[in-house]
């Protein structure tokens, strides 16, 4: 039975103790729970914490990794599993990472089971942690500092001033500069009050101020036009659809202009994107927007390996589903965690149910012919609505609820 541990340095169990508890084995599919309340109560917080998880089966360490809570990134575990097989594990088989994403899959549709809590303090883990613990380093011998003996400290000037004749020499130094102050102060005060004085002295500030200001323009004139014009914003780039100064600006921040798009199906906007950022997750979307849903499926057999968003995902998802391949849907959903194809997989597997259902009464001898005739219009209606799902014409709310009737 697999499970997940959590573990978090001690500055910030307070602060997450109330979601998760350490060294407790919690269910996988309890985890993406878990992990969105605790990333919600980071950010919250304005802090950064580095949460770490290991999935276990009874004693078998199957994978362990740690994610930045209160960052922004998706708190799915299998989103998470994914992007660190992708980036990190690089010199892992791919069939390998194949086995374990197929095992945490399986295990997420696998009907829920009671759960039993395993404590890491048992022996056999005591041992595990005894193995794990780094060995600690050889402390190197620290050696008696040199005592300098005190015949090797130099000695006193033999001519040295004594202490008072310093104290009055001081005195008489100040009285001297008090006089020289007050001298000056009175023949600056003599002068200030004479009115051409006082214009002599405002003109000359004012001279020397203009010409001190006319020598640093030019500077700032060449520094501004080295400098050029101030850079954008670019949720002011994306509202203007300037993708040339995105492409200028931002060019590492395709992944969320395209996002953007998405969320406004601006359809054009995304072609337009093709000459800038071409990749396979762009291509989905389009795809997915002229409701090309055999593309969908064929770019995301030839690129599983890619990263996806969880918006892709759902598309790649719905995709499989207008296909009749209910297993796929449910597992890309896993990743997509989307409420709306979690509802259109419902509604797909009522439908596909029910035709069934009729099918068989259909065949039934003693039906009269009233019975009959109601059963063929049913199944007229419900084959319609398996039709609507391969041509994209189907929408179900996210609570179940159809917006057209069958």
């Amino acid at each position: 039975m697999l499970q997940v541990y959590f573990q978090v340095d001690k500055k910030h169990r307070k602060l997450l103790r109330t979601v998760v508890e350490m060294d407790r084995g919690y269910p996988l599919t309890a985890c993406n729970e878990l992990l969105v309340k605790a990333d919600t109560i980071v950010e919250e917080n304005a802090c950064q914490v580095d949460l770490e998880f290991a999935i276990r089966e009874d004693e078998e360490l199957v994978f362990r990794d740690m994610v930045a809570l209160g960052e922004g990134y998706p708190m799915n575990i299998l989103l998470l599993v994914n992007q660190s097989l992708h980036d990190v594990f690089v010199d892992v088989a791919e069939a390998d990472k194949k086995q374990l994403l197929h095992r945490l899959e399986q295990a997420f549709l696998a009907p829920e089971q009671p759960q039993k809590y395993v404590s890491r303090d048992s022996p056999a883990e005591e041992a595990l942690q005894a193995l794990e613990k780094p060995v600690e380093p050889v402390k190197a011998k620290i050696e008696q500092p040199i005592v300098i003996p005190k015949e090797a400290a130099p000695k006193k000037e033999a001519f040295s001033i004594p202490i008072e004749e310093k104290i009055e020499e001081g005195k008489s130094t100040e009285k001297k500069q008090a006089r020289k102050r007050v001298k000056f102060q009175v023949d600056v005060s003599r002068y200030w009050h004479k009115k051409s004085y006082r214009i002599a002295i405002l003109c000359l500030f004012v001279v020397v101020i203009s010409g001190i200001a006319i020598m640093l323009w030019p500077q700032q004139q060449e520094q501004a036009q080295a400098e050029g014009p101030t850079k954008p914003s670019i949720e002011t780039l994306i509202e203007h659809e300037n993708l040339k100064g995105i492409a200028k600006w931002y060019p590492k921040r395709w992944g969320d202009v395209i996002q953007a798009y998405v969320e406004d199906a601006n359809l054009s906007g995304l072609k337009q994107i093709l000459a800038y950022a071409p990749s396979v997750n762009l291509k989905i979307d389009i795809a997915f927007f002229e409701k090309d849903f055999p593309t969908i499926i064929q770019l995301y057999e030839k690129n599983k390996e890619d990263i996806y968003t969880k918006t892709d995902y759902a598309f790649i998802g719905f995709s499989y589903l207008t296909q009749g391949k209910l297993e796929q849907a449910e597992v890309l959903n896993l990743y997509a965690d989307d409420a709306d194809l979690k509802a259109y997989i419902a509604d797909y597997r009522l439908t596909k149910t029910t035709l069934d259902e009729t099918n068989k009464l259909l065949k039934r001898t003693d039906l009269s012919a009233a019975m009959k005739q109601e059963l063929q219009e049913k199944k007229l209606a419900l084959e319609a609505h398996i039709k609507n799902y391969k041509e994209g014409k189907v929408e179900v709310e996210s609570s179940g609820k159809r917006k057209e009737a069958i």
